[in-house]
């Protein structure tokens, strides 16, 4: 095979990746306004590595590009407790204890929003003894409800 139809095959899949990922950008997007959902959340508790999607930091006014460090720092400090009990009891329940409670987020302009955080573990290290993987979740707006 030479070299320019190595190239040529290398762009046609390029082209389909790029296809397919704006066809996962509008289901995302699809999904997300017919459940009424402001973002999702994807948190690797191995590395303790969390992805916050773009709608979120957006509803919180920060750029898209912003990476945390400890996503927790745009938490209410008062919520920090009750956001830990509520996810140790899904831990030890092997999720079967529903995570869901409200929670007040920092905007960027310094004023707190409050949402709705749900979620779920969706991969175990070692499920009969509790200890969780990766867990992903959505938040909804609630701060005008």
């Amino acid at each position: 095979m030479k070299r320019s139809d190595n190239i040529e095959k290398l762009h046609e899949l390029v082209d389909k990746l790029n296809i397919r990922d704006a066809e996962v950008f509008k289901f995302n997007e699809i999904v997300k306004a017919a459940l009424g959902v402001t973002g999702y959340w994807d948190w690797d508790l191995v590395s303790n590595h969390t992805y916050l999607d773009s709608g979120l930091k957006d509803w919180l006014g920060y750029p898209v590009d912003v990476v945390f460090d400890d996503w927790t720092i745009i938490i209410h400090p008062e919520d920090l407790v009750k956001m830990e009990v509520e996810l140790n009891k899904h831990f030890e329940s092997g999720g079967d204890y529903g995570y869901r409670l409200t929670l007040r987020f920092k905007h960027f302009d310094g004023e707190y929003r409050t949402i709705l955080a749900t979620g779920t573990v969706v991969s175990w290290i070692d499920k009969e003894n509790n200890i969780p993987a990766r867990m992903v979740g959505v938040y909804i707006d609630m701060t005008h409800l």
